[in-house]
């Protein structure tokens, strides 16, 4: 906490002397382009350290445009990077290209440990793609079948999908 004086507040200090305390809400760092890219880049190449630098710095979780931190990271199998997004406050159920989200792309390609993972942090199970494919589907239609168990053990419509005529 910081006094009005700019000094800051000892950890031990008591409140009882601050008769008026303010929550002051600090923005995280701007929104831009080559944090964003340094942050996806970071995800793709696995590098947690560099990941984990970045999101200290206060760098936005959910990265800017198409190159969704948390969409790559649940695409490409890396866990470590899922975790340290999420723990940031990464939106679970951010959309990319096509309105899909981290949890369709993990069971695409049958990250099962991101499935689980995504799935504990609260992720919409059932989230459609503009096509209608949700994760249940698209884990079916590529024969994974241990994510297929995992999606409907967490209660994923079965009937929901697409409905192509």
């Amino acid at each position: 906490l910081v006094c009005e004086d700019g000094a800051l507040l000892d950890d031990g200090a008591c409140f009882e002397d601050f008769p008026e305390l303010r929550l002051v809400l600090l923005p995280l760092a701007p929104r831009c382009q080559e944090t964003a890219r340094e942050l996806s880049l970071a995800v793709q190449r696995n590098e947690e350290e560099s990941v984990e630098a970045l999101l200290q710095a206060s760098v936005d979780p959910d990265g800017l445009g198409a190159a969704i931190p948390l969409m790559r990271a649940s695409a490409r199998g890396r866990r470590g990077c899922a975790e340290m997004l999420l723990e940031a406050r990464a939106d679970v159920d951010v959309a990319g290209p096509n309105a899909f989200g981290p949890l369709f792309a993990a069971a695409s390609h049958g990250h099962l440990d991101l499935v689980c993972l995504l799935l504990e942090a609260r992720a919409d199970k059932d989230k459609a793609r503009t096509d209608g494919s949700t994760p249940l589907l698209i884990a079916a239609q590529n024969g994974r079948l241990d994510v297929v168990r995992v999606l409907l053990a967490a209660g994923a419509d079965k009937t929901a999908g697409r409905t192509d005529n």
